[in-house]
């Protein structure tokens, strides 16, 4: 299943257009914490919603918390640096998606999206793998 190509295309090429009802956008109101937090708030309203969402056949098919164990927003706090002692490159990586995803989740606690630090590293990861900016200012799944 999914949408495959029966031509290859050119760079800048026109390929898919999705209707903006059709996709999740970020909460207007969270807007001033970024797109990424606002998005990942829009998908927890939505999944609550379950199958009164009209987005709950799509979150029926996202990936479960468990599934997205590997991403580093999932991550705890706990020390994984010393997998990686011998790139100080991925370490800083490492460190500065861990502090990304703990400011972040603490914004949704703290705007009442849920009160569940996995369930808002969840929402989280699932937009940073899965959005699409449709403009600066705003962060979409679609």
């Amino acid at each position: 299943s999914g949408v495959f190509a029966e031509r290859d295309f050119k760079p800048g090429s026109f390929v898919v257009s999705v209707p903006k009802a059709l996709c999740i956008h970020g909460i207007k109101s969270l807007l001033g914490l970024g797109a990424e937090v606002a998005t990942a708030a829009a998908l927890l309203r939505e999944s609550r919603l379950a199958k009164n969402s009209m987005f709950a056949a799509y979150i029926a098919s996202l990936p479960a918390q468990s599934d997205l164990q590997s991403h580093p927003f999932m991550w705890q706090q706990k020390n994984t640096s010393a997998m990686f002692a011998s790139s100080p490159r991925i370490t800083r990586r490492l460190r500065l998606a861990k502090m990304q995803a703990a400011a972040s989740s603490q914004a949704l606690l703290s705007a009442g999206a849920t009160d569940c630090q996995q369930e808002a590293r969840w929402a989280l990861s699932v937009v940073r793998s899965r959005a699409t900016n449709l403009s600066f200012a705003r962060c979409s799944i679609c």
